[in-house]
């Protein structure tokens, strides 16, 4: 089982710079349908490679969720068969949870998915 959490005990400023090698979930987009939608369509996992801390900058927006002045710029490594037209670099909003347990089941890159059945959680504290 895979388990997604929010981003939990602290501020993005405390938590964001500790994400380097953990697997979280981004939002990539999607198109509500009558008959449903694959949660695949609206999120995916990437395993985070490296964020960097960036200055304030009004005229910088993020090119994949198009927020104006980011504090962080995450670089990714995306799950096994996903690519992202707009790259592998996200902010600290563009990410949607952090995988608490299960991470081990997704491959990354150019690793395969194994053959087990995956069950998906996700909480979210409101």
């Amino acid at each position: 089982m895979i388990e997604v959490e929010g981003f939990l005990g602290g501020t993005l400023d405390e938590v964001v710079p500790t994400l380097p090698g953990s697997v979280v979930q981004l939002v990539v987009g999607g198109t509500i349908r009558p008959e449903g939608t694959p949660w695949g369509e609206f999120f995916r996992f990437a395993r985070v490679v490296s964020v960097t801390r960036l200055e304030r900058d009004p005229a910088r927006s993020c090119p994949r969720c198009e927020t104006e002045s980011p504090c962080f710029s995450l670089r990714l490594t995306w799950e096994s068969g996903f690519q992202s037209d707009d790259g592998e670099v996200a902010c600290e909003n563009c990410v949607d949870g952090i995988v608490t347990k299960g991470s081990e089941l997704i491959a990354f890159g150019s690793d395969s998915w194994g053959d087990d059945e995956v069950k998906l959680s996700t909480s979210y504290e409101l």
